[in-house]
């Protein structure tokens, strides 16, 4: 129900050519919501992990959007080049709690976006036995992997992913297949300001906590 062929050329072209020339830390983190030492710890604060990054806002700001002392399993749908699972991991450890087991698991369909977040990873050896990527549709009922995880995440995390899916209800189903009972979905997208404007070049805008971002 996502424009598969289109959403991978568009992302694999995105690593390939290194980004838009802007990082999310050094021209987008403060309008996106990632302010350093508030969201962001200062061992993170590295512009080389973010350089591919995408995404429409900081959801980890958002209530429920931090992992918490209970929380083991945390799933980001359309990771990207991994930048929020970091951040992710990075706030399951502060949380505290049994360290066995705990993990992040970032899913995206673009294989060059999950190259970048493997490599990426490497660069953060301290948290490679709390986090895996994963190259799969998650937009796919059949997946395997989907029924690996069916009832079994504390928190879905989602960051500018679910508008490019046509079937959107049906993402949503997705995402709630995978709660375990209990569980957050915490998401950040993007939407037409006019849901009656037929024009795909209509104003679009982010919302985090009451602050609208508009394009």
């Amino acid at each position: 129900f996502c424009q598969m062929s289109r959403i991978q050329e568009h992302y694999a072209k995105y690593v390939r050519t290194g980004g838009d020339g802007l990082t999310v830390l050094e021209g987008r983190a403060v309008e996106l919501g990632y302010q350093k030492e508030v969201v962001v710890p200062s061992h993170l604060w590295d512009a080389s992990l973010f350089q591919v990054s995408c995404g429409s806002g900081c959801p980890l700001r958002l209530p429920g959007g931090r992992p918490t002392k209970s929380d083991r399993t945390v799933m980001d749908l359309g990771c990207g080049a991994g930048h929020d699972v970091f951040l992710l991991a990075a706030s399951l450890l502060e949380a505290g709690g049994d360290d066995d087991g705990r993990r992040v698991i970032g899913v995206d369909v673009t294989p060059e976006m999950i190259a970048a977040a493997r490599d990426n990873l490497r660069k953060l050896p301290y948290l490679e036995t709390h986090v895996e990527f994963a190259e799969e549709d998650f937009g796919d009922p059949s997946s395997s992997f989907l029924e690996e995880y069916e009832n079994q995440v504390d928190l879905v995390h989602s960051n500018g992913v679910f508008n490019l899916c046509r079937d959107k209800r049906k993402a949503f189903l997705v995402a709630y297949r995978l709660l375990r009972p209990g569980g957050r979905l915490v998401f950040s997208d993007v939407m037409k300001l006019d849901p009656s404007d037929a024009d795909p070049n209509a104003p679009i805008a982010t919302s985090i906590n009451g602050d609208v971002f508009s394009s």
